[in-house]
């Protein structure tokens, strides 16, 4: 629950910063702090060597290891630091742009940073000490994004963006010094046998999460290779609202969803349908909000970020189609997870890599758009990928999706279409500016409801019934 509480917490404020910072500096800031962070998050990765994941999965770690962990940890921290610090030069030289030299080292100390406070959060993992991590965590997102508005305001720029993420990190390290007791010795490495034990279950652990870095992390870097840190800045404005309401609204039922599939997992027609509900509760969700916001980009983006930012519009048209394909990933590795079928998860990962790297390096010297699409090619044929390996495990068919994701889609493409013409015939002048985006969102809200009552009542009193339950872990 903790861990819930801190990621949407987290995102929700990140959230509203980026919008007060958004409105004071320009898109390009944003894409030279997305990019330097690529290589922040690299190494920072590398740095790390997994090892508090590697520590939390002991059943014991003894106060000498966790002292040689520590010590260990910080020459790893200080030579990515180093190494970024005197790289900077060379990596901004490849993108073209020197001012990113900049950014990168005023970044490169947070390798060190995160690295200085590895062991206090492993053992508070292990302690069961969430509540304390999400209190350092959002401690930490406020702090930063107080210091980031205060920079931008005086000028700063990129180094707005820069000193928010420093003074974000230093926040939370120190408050989960401050919440754990113990303190390192003074170094010691006459025995590094269990130490180099942790380090091989680590470096699987690194692997895995420069793997799911690459997916996360490969559009910037070719976006910013290509197209340059403006067009990033667009791309990375426009897919942040698309992560806001993933997070928000569907990350509740994912995080749930292992222990719903895992409690039913050896009947397969309750599985299927815990999966059915999931499915539907998420859709009846996010579509609305996509399909709305995909109607009204035009007006709000240069609204609510600032006038700068209307480019960004089209894209969040775009990527709003994401919700059709996207809606059934996240309950993919659950599944997989609770049907004792992880292999798959592999295989899933590769393709997606793959597929990743295809499409975005084909269609990034094409244009900012063209990138904005293949993320959505890419999106369904992942979604195509997910459901085959579904069916072909647990037998939940594509018409099982289809029919879950049916009343949401029909009712928020009529709303999406109802609000998009509405705006466009100026049907509702002589309103404009905040009072026409309120009313284009109330009214779309309106016609979103009515549809779905009119059109699909009993699927709407099941679904909401339900949606309490699976949010509470209950399985019917």
């Amino acid at each position: 629950m903790w861990n819930l509480f801190s990621n949407l917490g987290q995102q929700i404020l990140n959230f509203i910063f980026f919008v007060y910072t958004a409105r004071l500096l320009e898109p390009s800031a944003f894409g030279l702090m997305a990019l330097a962070m690529v290589f922040v998050d690299a190494f920072a990765v590398l740095g790390r060597g997994g090892l508090v994941e590697a520590s939390v999965q002991r059943e014991s770690v003894s106060d000498e290891l966790q002292n040689h962990i520590f010590w260990f940890l910080q020459v790893v921290g200080l030579a990515a630091t180093l190494a970024l610090y005197f790289g900077a030069d060379t990596l901004a030289g490849a993108f073209g742009h020197p001012e990113l030299a900049h950014a990168l080292r005023w970044l490169s100390p947070v390798c060190l940073l995160l690295n200085g406070a590895a062991v206090p959060e492993a053992r508070l993992q292990r302690e069961f000490g969430h509540d304390a991590i999400a209190r350092s965590t959002l401690a930490g997102v406020s702090a930063g994004g107080v210091v980031g508005v205060i920079a931008a305001l005086l000028g700063y720029g990129v180094l707005a963006l820069v000193f928010q993420k420093l003074a974000s990190v230093i926040i939370q390290s120190v408050l989960l010094w401050r919440k754990e007791r113990w303190r390192p010795r003074a170094p010691a490495f006459a025995s590094g046998g269990e130490l180099r034990g942790l380090l091989r279950i680590g470096m699987e652990v690194t692997s895995a999460n420069l793997v799911l870095m690459l997916n996360s992390k490969l559009m910037d870097v070719l976006v910013g290779l290509f197209l340059g840190p403006t067009m990033l800045g667009y791309l990375r404005t426009a897919w942040r609202c698309f992560e806001l309401v993933l997070h928000v609204c569907v990350s509740p039922l994912s995080n749930v969803s292992l222990v719903t599939f895992s409690r039913v997992r050896d009947d397969s027609g309750r599985l299927v349908a815990a999966y059915s509900r999931m499915v539907e509760i998420a859709a009846l969700t996010i579509f609305p909000i996509f399909f709305g916001l995909a109607a009204i980009a035009p007006l709000a983006m240069p609204l609510v970020f600032g006038e700068q930012w209307a480019p960004s519009a089209p894209l969040v048209q775009a990527l709003s189609l994401i919700a059709i394909a996207g809606t059934p990933n996240p309950f993919f590795v659950p599944m997989m997870t609770a049907t004792n079928n992880t292999r798959r998860l592999t295989t899933q990962s590769l393709i997606h890599v793959v597929l990743s790297i295809l499409l975005t390096a084909t269609m990034s010297p094409l244009g900012v758009m063209a990138v904005a699409w293949a993320q959505v090619v890419r999106a369904s044929a992942m979604t195509g990928v997910s459901l085959w390996m579904m069916r072909d495990s647990v037998d939940v068919s594509f018409s099982t999706t289809w029919v879950a994701m049916r009343p949401a889609l029909l009712a928020a493409g009529g709303m999406g279409l109802a609000v998009a013409w509405l705006l466009q015939s100026n049907a509702l002048a002589p309103l404009t500016g905040w009072p026409l985006l309120l009313a284009l969102i109330a009214l779309g809200g309106a016609i979103y409801a009515a549809t779905l009552l009119l059109g699909f009542p009993r699927e709407v009193s099941q679904r909401w019934t339900e949606a309490r339950d699976l949010l509470r872990g209950r399985v019917a």
